[in-house]
């Protein structure tokens, strides 16, 4: 089973048009949501070997948007309302989406930080570089090369 993150990890928001970026949608308020560089490449890679859970701390609204654009629909979603809130940020858990920890599970996500620690130490953790909408973005080229290798083991 693979749970895979959204921001920073498949796509970006900003709010300055990026020159050669993919756009996946934009707000009103100037919000453009950046689709990243061989992020179709990496989910052909895992869809059809893992199930996948998408889980993010972003809105629902927002997630969906994303999973629509991606055809990950068919997919269990898990949005901030799956999260646990913190000071200042939201924590995920396996716990929140009934999911028990297992040496099987991988977790893509660039931002283990907010992670339950717990999780983190059952589970497999691929971190891919934090993407923040450069267009010569290489980092799921190399999460796929590391996806790869432990797929090997």
């Amino acid at each position: 089973m693979i749970i895979l993150d959204l921001d920073h990890t498949l796509i970006c928001a900003v709010y300055k048009p990026i020159p050669d970026s993919t756009e996946i949608f934009s707000r009103e308020n100037g919000l453009i949501v950046l689709e990243r560089p061989h992020a179709h490449s990496f989910l052909e890679r895992i869809r059809g070997e893992h199930d996948i859970i998408v889980y993010t701390s972003a809105l629902a609204w927002y997630a969906k948007r994303i999973t629509k654009h991606f055809g990950l629909t068919e997919y269990p979603l898990y949005s901030r309302s799956s999260c646990i809130r913190k000071r200042d940020h939201y924590q995920k858990s396996l716990s929140k989406i009934f999911v028990q920890p297992s040496e099987s599970i991988i977790i893509v996500d660039d931002s283990p930080q907010y992670w339950e620690a717990s999780d983190l130490e059952t589970c497999t953790l691929l971190a891919p570089s934090r993407w923040m909408g450069m267009p010569e973005d290489s980092g799921l080229i190399s999460l796929s090369e590391d996806y790869a290798a432990l797929q090997k083991n």
